[in-house]
């Protein structure tokens, strides 16, 4: 739930890339838009009050579309990789000066999904994908021998390639190297398993430096957890026998705002959970909280209430400063967190257990004893507390590892630590002498 950012490194590439694979194709918005109106009728016409023929609407349209690849090429690099608070003022600007493109979005008659098809392919989303590793190597291969077919120069070439980044497949049966027509050769590089790719090696692996792709993003960008719910690993793998990686989610809806689909800070890495099946095309506030923008756990906290004598509830409060909590809200319903939240009862059951029985006074005895080696093992009482709460205190931790937003404010809650953040109530001294008398 940290703030999630991307390096200028990665903007390069993802910019490169949109120049060489998507610019060219913008180019179809200067072609008259007969096909993509055809299905326009009467209901879409009289929804925008228009009250000119079909012809009339293609001419105001076929130049709104020129104006449109007008602007979007004075200010490509904001479309590209523009932080969401220039989209936003771009959004602005496309709603002000293209009407007729905005009716044409927005609209929810079936007679627009032409047009909304066409609009949204110019940005071509759906090419931004991961090839086989087997493509890769043998499309660079190609490029090296500079041949425009499989032969056993290029067979070698991708041997080659293929232990410069693996060099512990270096002793290669020299079969490897002989002859094979094309599938033969496919099928058995297919069956390397040591051929993978993850975050801890993707530096080593050189053939990835000329190639951008979804999986490629995620890789480069070291989002290991969820950023919306901090509950899912988003760990990606690269093999030809299989491969997973985060979805990508499009914070700003990618068929709504086709034009922002492939911005790359519209390009959230998140968990299936979140984005498939809790958020889907549902859009957050426009103008509110972003991954890129705000460390979202710092709106909101998670404690630990007791619903009966013997059961505890998880429950979230909202920061009492803030002066309108719409969006916070809203945020912690789409993602069902209080409600999900509590499937890790136990976790906090197993800190209750913890505090009940490291008191203050006995972790402060337990780091000054003479008796054990604690205090050349922890630098600090708050090191040792961290060791027996089972993850590091620091705030900054928190996208390090699943459920350490969680932890760390139950463990508030407990007094485990100090109170170190605004927003989190002072503890309830009477709540935990009760939640210390439940029977584990």
């Amino acid at each position: 739930m940290n703030r999630i950012q991307y390096t200028q490194q990665i903007e390069k590439r993802h910019y490169t890339y949109f120049e060489n694979e998507i610019l060219g194709h913008l180019k179809k918005l200067n072609d008259f838009p007969d096909n993509s109106t055809k299905s326009l009728d009467h209901d879409f016409f009289n929804e925008i009050n228009f009250t000119e023929s079909i012809i009339e609407f293609n001419k105001y349209l076929f130049f709104e579309q020129q104006r449109f690849l007008e602007f979007f090429n004075a200010n490509i690099e904001d479309f590209v990789i523009g932080l969401p608070y220039k989209l936003r003022e771009l959004n602005k600007a496309i709603e002000d000066n293209f009407k007729l493109i905005t009716h044409l979005l927005k609209s929810t008659q079936k007679c627009t999904t032409e047009f909304k098809n066409f609009f949204y392919k110019l940005f071509r989303y759906d090419n931004f994908s991961m090839r086989s590793i087997y493509s890769c190597y043998y499309e660079i291969a190609l490029k090296e021998t500079r041949s425009k077919r499989f032969s056993p120069t290029v067979q070698k070439k991708i041997v080659d390639l293929i232990i410069r980044d693996y060099p512990e497949l270096s002793d290669l049966e020299q079969d490897f190297y002989e002859p094979e027509n094309s599938l033969h050769f496919k099928k058995k590089f297919q069956k390397l398993t040591e051929i993978f790719c993850t975050q801890k090696n993707f530096n080593s692996v050189k053939i990835y430096e000329t190639i951008w792709n979804d999986y490629i993003l995620i890789l480069s960008s070291n989002v290991t957890i969820c950023p919306y719910c901090n509950r899912q690993y988003i760990s990606p793998f690269v093999s030809d026998n299989g491969r997973v990686r985060a979805d990508i989610d499009h914070f700003f809806a990618k068929r709504r705002y086709p034009y922002f689909s492939m911005s790359l800070y519209n390009l959230v890495p998140s968990c299936k959970q979140c984005n498939q099946s809790l958020k889907g095309s549902k859009e957050l506030q426009f103008d509110g909280l972003h991954p890129f923008e705000n460390d979202l756990h710092t709106y909101f906290h998670f404690k630990l209430i007791q619903v009966l004598d013997d059961e505890i509830d998880i429950d979230i409060e909202v920061d009492k400063s803030i002066s309108d909590t719409t969006n916070i809200l809203e945020y912690i319903e789409l993602f069902k967190l209080k409600h999900l939240y509590n499937y890790h009862s136990n976790q906090a059951l197993d800190l209750l257990k913890k505090r009940k029985i490291y008191s203050e006074e006995y972790l402060n005895s337990l780091f000054l004893s003479k008796d054990f080696d604690v205090d050349h093992s922890f630098g600090s009482l708050e090191d040792l507390k961290a060791f027996v709460i089972g993850y590091p205190i620091d705030e900054n931790s928190i996208s390090s590892d699943v459920l350490f937003k969680f932890k760390r404010d139950i463990s508030i809650q407990l007094g485990f630590q100090n109170n170190v953040s605004s927003n989190v109530d002072q503890i309830d001294s009477n709540l935990l002498e009760k939640l210390k008398k439940i029977n584990f």
